[in-house]
């Protein structure tokens, strides 16, 4: 690796070549090195590394096969599965019939359903611990709160803050509530004055 490190390190300050000829040779070197770079640092597991030196040799020729394909084999050792899809889809389009790419594909593929289903079942098992949660706080508050269709209250004369009069029901009114609770909940808009049963 140290040698394809210093072959690029050389090779990106020849930037004066006059020749045309020398000066391709000098890219394609300098192309080479990239791509050992990468394979280097995919063998190794290094693979931001190896990322970027394909990124460096894209910039000398963007359809290189074997740049795009290593790339892709870094992304995909990064689980980055759609950038990794991207360059084996990439590949296949520049070489129909390279069927390591086409493996590639099919493997990332198979990752990324994993991934997602792994995601789901994270997830989903999260938001079925909040639901339940939020549920027994909401069973705990209901608790607490004491049922007005069971016990509808003292019904007294008062004065709310509004400053409007409430009555106390007649005992007639009284034995319709209790046999209709439903009813006690109910405001009937009257003659204005705000009460209830008017």
């Amino acid at each position: 690796m140290k040698q394809y490190k210093r072959i690029v390190d050389h090779m990106e300050h020849e930037t004066n070549v006059a020749d045309k000829n020398l000066e391709k040779q000098c890219k394609e070197i300098l192309l080479a090195g990239h791509l050992n770079l990468a394979l280097c640092h995919l063998k190794t597991e290094e693979y931001v590394e190896a990322r970027d030196a394909c990124n460096n040799a894209l910039q000398i020729d963007e359809n290189n096969e074997k740049a795009l394909f290593r790339r892709g084999q870094a992304y995909m050792a990064m689980n980055d599965f759609g950038l990794s899809l991207e360059d084996f889809e990439r590949v296949l389009k520049i070489d129909p019939n390279n069927k390591a790419a086409l493996n590639q594909k099919v493997l990332c593929k198979n990752k990324t359903k994993e991934a997602r289903k792994k995601e789901k079942e994270t997830y989903g098992n999260m938001f079925a611990k909040f639901a339940e949660r939020d549920e027994m706080r909401e069973r705990e508050r209901n608790r607490r709160l004491p049922d007005v269709l069971i016990n509808p209250g003292n019904w007294e004369d008062k004065t709310n803050l509004n400053g409007i009069q409430q009555h106390r029901p007649n005992p007639q009114q009284q034995h319709l509530v209790q046999q209709d609770p439903l009813l006690s909940n109910v405001q009937m808009l009257g003659t204005g004055s705000g009460s209830f049963w008017s």
